[in-house]
């Protein structure tokens, strides 16, 4: 049987005493995922992370913790692994990873926040009407506010997550990180507070009426295509969400699970991002990702979110994401994200599809990504050339920032030329003379008047011709007649 926590345990320790860097251990824990007859300790030793000489060493390490506590890898990794190490290995797709860290009590000196004011105000001025939506950590209820009579959107937490200490710390972090976004695209938190019965906490924002985006694309995509308003429309509201993303960078926070269904459109012009549930701040590499993310048990063509493994949603994530390259992770992996989107806005399609869900990522790591081209031909050349260029498989090839990729899409939208792609002479001649119609329209009046008075001139000149001929006939004729 294998032991799952021990070779946690080594890993662990070889990263907390600095052997081994989190992206080498990263690497290690996916592959020795995929086939745990290779102990932990070889995959890393056979991968070149760890020397012998290193590898003995940190095997010392583990033989003094197992022996301190009985032998019991499991009480052993439960005090060597605190609040970090813990996020590394959950973000490790595998079934028997995530329930042997499910099992261990919490870690060693944890705090839900410091930050978190318990209200002594009871929840009762907020009624539940409805269950709206759920994922893996939370579920969102329609709620109203008596105080203010209005219908609020409210967050808690899974009955199944409420018992994890960890799991309140990353809700209470999404609370927080998106109370700090005030933008009119982001949704706002109003409230941050707990229930008196059992002490679970719990969040209200808006609750925005609409549709998503991904409804939206669907409906514009059974539509043939054929209404090119709906796609400036569509393409009106990537901007925004481009523009949300954009502030949010300049807030150090980064949003992690971007795609269609965590916009929504509401009734009036509305664009509002949703989901920061994996978003985490730039500047803190120390907690390099306190956030749940896609189980490797779910449905990979699903688009959902669940809580407890890899980062993000598969379809829509980064290359460097589903490789769990953590230390690579920023705003351009927000930027490949928005590029997912426009891709599923020109196609229709999300840029990668499948239900196996190992495959599914590898796909994603290192396969090739579709030109929206290839599955829309009739999508614009220009957006097929700014959407290739945001999902980029080198970071160092994408846009820079949100700003720039939004910034080339509104210039599509603004008839002008972007910069991820060259035009032809053509078509930068079509360009001029929409531009330039007047000046066209008059130059095209002037030579139709010109062609007019040629054509004139010259049915005139040969009506005199055919004068001048007769009247040399006539004159011939008399002169025939008097010789």
């Amino acid at each position: 049987m294998i032991d799952v926590e021990r070779n946690l345990l080594f890993g662990i320790l070889a990263l907390q005493n600095n052997f081994i860097d989190q992206g080498s251990l990263l690497a290690a824990f996916h592959a020795w995922a995929l086939d745990k007859t290779n102990p932990l300790d070889r995959v890393l030793l056979d991968r070149g992370a760890l020397d012998a000489g290193e590898h003995a060493l940190v095997m010392v390490l583990v033989g003094k913790h197992l022996k301190r506590h009985g032998g019991d890898a499991k009480v052993a990794l439960s005090l060597v692994a605190d609040a970090g190490a813990r996020d590394v290995i959950r973000s490790v797709a595998d079934v028997e990873i995530g329930q042997s860290l499910s099992a261990l009590p919490p870690a060693a000196g944890f705090v839900l926040t410091e930050s978190f004011v318990r209200s002594s105000e009871p929840r009762s001025h907020y009624t539940l009407t409805r269950l709206h939506a759920e994922g893996g950590l939370g579920k969102v209820w329609l709620a109203r506010d008596l105080r203010l009579n209005r219908e609020v959107a409210l967050k808690e937490l899974q009955p199944s997550q409420a018992a994890h200490p960890e799991m309140w710390r990353r809700f209470l972090k999404e609370a927080q990180i998106t109370g700090q976004l005030e933008h009119p695209n982001i949704v706002p938190v109003y409230e941050l507070s707990h229930r008196t019965d059992d002490d679970q906490p719990f969040y209200t924002m808006r609750f925005v009426r609409g549709q998503t985006l991904g409804k939206a694309i669907a409906a514009y995509h059974q539509k043939g295509l054929a209404d090119r308003l709906e796609l400036r429309t569509l393409l009106g509201a990537f901007v925004s969400v481009c523009q949300a993303i954009a502030y949010a960078h300049s807030k150090g926070v980064i949003h992690r699970d971007l795609k269609p269904e965590n916009v929504v459109l509401g009734g009036f012009g509305e664009v509002i991002v949703l989901d920061w549930g994996l978003a985490r701040m730039i500047d803190r590499p120390d907690e390099d990702d306190e956030t749940p993310g896609v189980s490797i048990t779910g449905d990979a063509e699903s688009g959902a979110t669940q809580a407890g493994l890899r980062l993000g949603t598969p379809a829509y994530m980064a290359p460097e994401q589903a490789d769990g390259r953590l230390d690579l992770i920023d705003g351009r992996t927000d930027v490949y994200g928005l590029g997912s989107i426009l891709f599923e806005v020109l196609t229709g399609r999300p840029p990668f599809e499948g239900s196996d869900l190992p495959e599914l990522l590898q796909r994603v790591i290192s396969g090739e990504t579709r030109r929206a081209r290839s599955i829309a031909p009739a999508a614009p050349p220009a957006l097929d050339a700014v959407c290739a260029r945001a999902q980029s498989k080198a970071r160092s090839d994408r846009y820079a920032t949100a700003s720039d990729l939004a910034l080339d899409v509104e210039r599509w939208l603004a008839d002008e030329p972007v910069s991820a792609y060259r035009e032809g002479w053509s078509r930068r001649v079509a360009r001029w003379s929409r531009r330039h119609r007047t000046w066209v329209q008059a130059g095209a009046a002037s030579l139709a008047l010109l062609a007019a008075v040629s054509i004139l001139f010259a049915v005139r000149e040969s009506r005199n011709a055919e004068v001048i001929r007769k009247e040399q006939g006539k004159t011939l004729d008399a002169l025939t007649r008097v010789s």
